[in-house]
Parts: C-alpha cells; sequence; structure tokens
C-alpha cells in the first residue's frame, strides 16, 4: 500500500532537486534569454522570486497528486474560527513587541534588516515589494515549510516538535544575506523566532492559514519599518 505522505529523505531530497532545477532555470531565463541582472534592482528581485515561488507551487502540486493525497489535506489548508484569529493576531503582536525590544538591546536596531528603500525610493517600488513580502512569499514560503515538509516530518520519527524546529531552522537558513553583518546575529533574533511560532501555530491549530498569517504580519512590520526609516532618510 501506497504511504500517502513522502518521507522525511524523499521529501528534503525532491525539495534540494528542485531547488537546484529552479535556480538553473531562473539563471538561463535572465542571464542568458532576457540577458538581464535582477540582483541590482529590487523589482526584479521580486519577479524573479516570485517566479521561483511558483515553480515550487507547480513542483510540490505534482508531489502531492503522486502520493494521491488531497492537497487541502496534505498542506493542511484547514479552516480556522474566529476566534482563534483574532488569539494568534495578539499573540504575534506581543511577540513582535519582544522581538523588538531584544533586538533593541542586543544590536542598537529594532530590527536588523537590511533596508532595500534607502539607495531608492518609490512609491512604485513600495507596492511591489509589499505584495511580494505580504502577500506571495508568506503563502508560498508557509506552503513550503509548514506545509509540504512539516508533514513529512511530523508523520516520522521526530513528530511535531522535530518539525518545528527543523522548519524553523531550515527557513532561517534560506534568508541569510552575507551581506549585511548585523543580520547573522539578527537571524536568531528575528527570522528563527518567527519559524518557530509559524511551527507552534501549525501544529495547535492544524492549519497552515495561521502560520501564513504570523508570516504577513512579520513582513508587513518589516516592510513598514522600513519604509518609514527610508521616508526619514530622504527628507
Amino acid at each position: 500500500m501506497q504511504k500517502k505522505y513522502w518521507s522525511v529523505i524523499s521529501a528534503f531530497s525532491l525539495l534540494l532537486a528542485a531547488s537546484l532545477v529552479i535556480t538553473l532555470i531562473r539563471i538561463i531565463l535572465f542571464d542568458y534569454i532576457l540577458k538581464i541582472s535582477y540582483n541590482n534592482s529590487l523589482e526584479l528581485f521580486d519577479i524573479a522570486k516570485t517566479l521561483d515561488l511558483f515553480l515550487y507551487w507547480v513542483v510540490i502540486f505534482l508531489l502531492i497528486r503522486i502520493k494521491k493525497t488531497s492537497f487541502s489535506e496534505y498542506l493542511n489548508l484547514k479552516s480556522v474560527s474566529f476566534s482563534t484569529i483574532i488569539k494568534w493576531i495578539g499573540i504575534t503582536l506581543l511577540f513582535l513587541m519582544m522581538l523588538s525590544i531584544v533586538s533593541w538591546i542586543l544590536t542598537g536596531k529594532v530590527l536588523a534588516t537590511k533596508n532595500p528603500f534607502i539607495s531608492h525610493f518609490s512609491w512604485r517600488l513600495v507596492i511591489i515589494d509589499a505584495i511580494f513580502s505580504i502577500i506571495i512569499a508568506p503563502a508560498s514560503e508557509e506552503m513550503i515549510w509548514r506545509g509540504f515538509l512539516f508533514k513529512s516530518i511530523e508523520h516520522s520519527k521526530l513528530g511535531k516538535i522535530g518539525a518545528i524546529l527543523i522548519t524553523a531552522f531550515l527557513f532561517m537558513l534560506i534568508h541569510v544575506d552575507i551581506s549585511l553583518n548585523v543580520f547573522k546575529l539578527g537571524l536568531w533574533i528575528g527570522v528563527l523566532p518567527v519559524g518557530l511560532l509559524c511551527g507552534i501555530a501549525r501544529a495547535k491549530t492544524q492549519s497552515i492559514f495561521i502560520g501564513m498569517g504570523i508570516h504577513a504580519i512579520y513582513n508587513s512590520y518589516l516592510t513598514l519599518y522600513d519604509i518609514i526609516q527610508a521616508i526619514s532618510y530622504h527628507k
């Protein structure tokens, strides 16, 4: 009898293979066909990352179809009550307040971010980046980490605790930015705790939607912080 979910090793291997192929597709498309660099343009970078995440959607959809499990079951696309939503919004806001205090104490900054709007600020750029950061990225990344991969880990010997810890650690690693020195500390202050909170929410509510909401609120906070900082800088 075919298992309903991919094993941990299979899930990791398939995502790694998909990552390599998707990266190759992006390089061929932008560097050799379009012959444009997206590293120096936030707009093009967001477009490139959106393409990446779309391709991940396709890969995960196909992998779930192979297992003949429903998309909603595999990714825990379960509705939650209004009271649960309000509860987790409150938890997230309290979490962000504590995160900011810790960040200020350890780094001297409310948030350890690399502000993309300092070098060039325009509301068009803000809107494009906000759509990617607040809508596209949270939905897609949570589907990968707290959806597809979380399911494989929690149904292994590692269980839910292992799923929470491993997906949070991997979530942190994909946000490494070696060009920002303070971000090494900022990773532990911001991204890792957010990944842990999303994982806990996924385990507690049995729904991926709360994690998507937490992720979106966190990214909204980062974006708003960057906008206020950039406006003050360009005055």
